[in-house]
């Protein structure tokens, strides 16, 4: 079925980030009809490599995750609450300095407690999921620190005190023809 979401995160470390989802979708089973899904959950993201822009991969960030929510199924017309779990892996690429595409995979499990007396089709009280998702991620509040500002984020810089104006490498250290 269709599905729409929005999360909101913040970097933990350079490889690390935690975010805040809320999700609504309208899904079929061959079993059960159709049912309303809505959730609110926390998602960990494990980058496999650092920096914003990855150059070995032409900026593409590939990483892996693991979530955990609380969600809400309608069935039928009756509702039935739960908790489920995820696991996944997805890769970002920058398309500008504010925005990333983002796709991702994700397998996981819905526990329900209290399915209602209309979905007695259901036999099992887990339902397995799979996600797959694409969008936009954008990007808020302050980029990555440069201490020396000179355009090479702190966590890659490999010359940190550069002076001003100085032309620097993709490592952050002062070019030199010479």
């Amino acid at each position: 079925g269709a599905a729409g979401y929005l999360s909101i995160g913040k970097p933990i470390t350079s490889l690390i980030n935690l975010q805040f989802d809320l999700g609504y979708a309208n899904l079929g089973t061959d079993d059960a009809g159709d049912y309303e899904r809505l959730t609110a959950g926390v998602t960990g993201v494990f980058h496999l490599l650092r920096g914003p822009n990855v150059e070995s991969l032409g900026g593409l960030r590939p990483y892996l995750l693991a979530s955990a929510n609380v969600h809400r199924l309608d069935f039928l017309g009756d509702s039935s609450n739960g908790y489920g779990f995820q696991v996944g892996a997805g890769a970002s690429y920058p398309l500008s300095r504010l925005f990333e595409f983002v796709a991702q995979g994700r397998y996981g499990l819905d526990e329900v407690s209290d399915v209602p007396v209309s979905a007695g089709v259901v036999r099992d009280e887990t339902f397995y999921t799979w996600t797959a998702t694409v969008g936009l991620r954008m990007k808020l509040g302050s980029f990555p620190p440069d201490s020396d500002g000179d355009g090479v984020p702190d966590h890659l810089d490999e010359c940190p005190g550069t002076p001003r104006g100085v032309a620097v490498d993709r490592r952050g250290c002062p070019s030199d023809s010479d």
